[in-house]
């Protein structure tokens, strides 16, 4: 069967791109391999116009956050770690503290990690592109193998699925959080852009970004204009299947869908960064802090499989 679909294997800046087209339309994403697999560009079409929907990644500058973690798959862990330490079946462990103005450690280890490009399956109305990554446990602060499957979806309708899968390679339960770091646009400052989010409260945090207390949200609280609003805030799903965000201009509606029941992306992290040419929307599996708190942390059993998807749309 002939796919409408094809492949372009080129360079960005430094890193080998994979490019995953829809010969028909145009529409296509890319990825980066060496780069953590992350998604690096989002084109879809809607009403005839092209939209870039995520941040693409502008420099090397790695010193910079924003270009650390752009669009960056946030594994074993999501968001920060509290000084870096945690307690697991009654030993502490110790992770670095890439955070230290927090003096915490944040997202995790394989955002800049090499991951192997395992091919694409094309068909009519979808291609799909295959990476993995296999961590053997050679942290002390995180000696769990494991092995993550990242795996990126464009269908013929515009949607953009991106689905996650591990494989716990270890004796014991495997613990972790995951997350994903994508940096949303429509091409203009989000101080023009309205928001809407299916949650029901947030977390109140400290001067270094931890959780101290919940909020509960009224219901007229999940839709507001983004000017002079300002983020770096973890909100709880509503307690539903599936939740959608919406990111909004006067002429488009950016869906960002994440599956939300417990033991999947069951939270939110919202974050504006400085110069507000996008934001950040971050479906991840759990709280701040979860290794220390324990909410929404998944426990993996040996040889266990876990998969949850999120997914991207215009409308």
């Amino acid at each position: 069967m002939q796919s409408n679909f094809e492949i372009i294997e080129s360079t960005f800046l430094s890193f080998s791109e994979i490019k995953l087209k829809n010969k028909i339309n145009g529409e296509y994403i890319t990825v980066l391999p060496q780069l953590g697999a992350r998604l690096n560009e989002v084109v879809l079409l809607k009403n005839k116009t092209s939209y870039s929907v995520i941040s693409k990644l502008e420099s090397e500058d790695f010193e910079v956050r924003d270009n650390q973690f752009n669009n960056a798959k946030l594994f074993p862990f999501a968001n920060r770690l509290q000084a870096g330490e945690y307690t697991f079946e009654g030993k502490i462990y110790n992770l670095a503290k890439n955070y230290p103005e927090e003096n915490n450690a944040c997202h995790g280890f394989v955002y800049n990690r090499p991951f192997e490009y395992e091919g694409a399956v094309l068909s009519e109305n979808c291609g799909e592109l295959k990476f993995s990554y296999q961590y053997y446990g050679d942290d002390n602060g995180y000696p769990f193998p494991f092995k993550l499957f990242v795996s990126y979806k464009l269908l013929s309708d515009g949607r953009v699925d991106c689905e996650t899968k591990v494989r716990n390679l270890s004796d014991s339960k495997l613990p972790f959080s995951d997350g994903w770091h994508h940096y949303f646009t429509l091409g203009k400052s989000i101080d023009e852009l309205t928001m809407e989010m299916e949650v029901n409260k947030y977390k109140l945090l400290n001067n270094n970004g931890i959780p101290e207390r919940e909020v509960s949200l009224d219901k007229n609280e999940s839709r507001f204009e983004l000017k002079n609003k300002f983020f770096d805030t973890i909100f709880v799903a509503k307690d539903q299947p599936k939740i959608v965000t919406k990111l909004m201009s006067e002429d488009i509606c950016l869906n960002i869908c994440q599956e939300s029941i417990s033991g999947s992306y069951k939270y939110l992290n919202v974050y504006t960064p400085p110069h507000r040419n996008s934001i950040a929307i971050e479906p991840m599996t759990s709280n701040i802090n979860a290794f220390n708190n324990k909410e929404g942390l998944v426990m993996l059993e040996p040889e266990e499989e876990w998969v949850s998807v999120m997914g991207i749309f215009l409308n």
